[in-house]
């Protein structure tokens, strides 16, 4: 529910009248001044059925006299991310008043200098994580990026499948156009990469390939997506998926670099999903404008569902879903909070790239 302050209102009062805790409402609303004013608006998730833990007790044990799951517990007391053990006394959220529960997958990008705290809780709400990103030379070999194996094993123990994204960039590390147009008419390199693609995949434990181009050339459009469609005859047999980044196109026609190489049809029928990338309007230097406004957002979808099936795409928007991380046991007694608040907060603008929902 969203609450309004009323004047004389408090973080404490707030929380004793919903029955909440005082960490979770400032971590819910991201309070980092550590107060309210009159007329804010507070979103407030009211437990309705709560456990006090018992000597002996397990996150398993706990679960499984609630009939639910480990994860859902941890996703509703996140800051036992942070603790090695249950204490006796504590109050655990097992489930929300009004709660309704449906099928969602989510996904999110993540560069690998992420911040530790910042990932494992965005793991908690994701099903994939896309690791951000592979590049390659015009043979055709790999370039990884730097510090991706501690995201990789993270994934995995969160139960979350780890997705290698590759991008046409260079070994300075950035955008080289000609990558693009390379893989796309030379077979014989598109092959050599494909095949260290596979390798790498299964090497690593990586669920699947992202392919995340941009700026195809117009004459590079058929042969663009056949190397999605020849990636993913290899991959699939193998148990991997492949997904593809499209630009926001409102119509087949569309003029611009962006969107000219882009064969939305084509792209759709030869990837197992593909990601609408509805954030590309508001940016620093252009005019006032939302990064995603609504009716541009509307605009896309209604063309994509013209040329692809709806249970193939993901529309995306650009999001910063974790801007604190939740404070231990310790920090909710007040030591270090403000500080901890402001230098989570930073790290996830750097860390985090963007969420993803697929549609019903």
């Amino acid at each position: 529910m969203i609450y309004v302050v009323n004047e004389g209102d408090t973080i404490d009062s707030i929380a004793a009248q919903f029955g909440v805790s005082r960490s979770r409402l400032i971590y819910d609303n991201q309070i980092y001044a550590g107060r309210v004013v009159t007329g804010q608006a507070l979103l407030i998730l009211e437990p309705s059925d709560v456990h006090t833990v018992q000597e002996g007790d397990t996150l398993t044990s706990i679960a499984q006299q609630y009939g639910t799951s480990v994860s859902s517990i941890v996703r509703k007391n996140p800051y036992l991310l942070n603790e090695s053990n249950l204490m006796p006394g504590d109050v655990l959220t097992i489930r929300y008043r009004q709660e309704q529960l449906g099928n969602l997958n989510v996904t999110g990008y993540a560069y690998p200098y992420i911040s530790t705290e910042i990932l494992r809780e965005v793991l908690l709400y994701l099903d994939e994580l896309l690791i951000f990103s592979y590049g390659f030379t015009t043979e055709g070999t790999l370039i990884p990026p730097a510090m991706e194996e501690p995201l990789i094993e993270q994934a995995l123990e969160f139960g979350v499948d780890p997705m290698l994204v590759l991008t046409p960039f260079a070994e300075t590390g950035s955008f080289n156009n000609q990558l693009v147009k390379a893989v796309s008419e030379d077979l014989q390199m598109q092959q050599v990469l494909i095949e260290n693609l596979v390798q790498t995949v299964q090497e690593k434990q990586y669920a699947g390939v992202d392919v995340d181009f941009e700026y195809i050339l117009p004459e590079d459009r058929e042969g663009y997506a056949a190397f999605v469609g020849n990636l993913r005859e290899r991959m699939n047999p193998l148990g991997y998926k492949v997904s593809v980044a499209l630009a926001p196109k409102i119509s087949a026609d569309q003029p611009g670099l962006l969107y000219e190489g882009m064969d939305y049809g084509l792209l759709g029928a030869n990837a197992d999903s593909v990601f609408l990338m509805t954030y590309e309007w508001g940016y620093t230097f252009g005019p006032p404008m939302a990064v995603a406004p609504i009716n541009k957002v509307q605009q896309v979808l209604d063309y994509a569902v013209t040329e692809i099936p709806p249970e193939k795409y993901i529309w995306e928007s650009r999001t910063m879903p974790m801007t604190g991380r939740f404070p231990t046991r310790e920090e909710q007694q007040g030591q270090g909070r403000s500080e901890m608040w402001k230098q989570s907060r930073s790290q996830t603008r750097t860390g985090c790239r963007f969420g993803s929902m697929k549609l019903p």
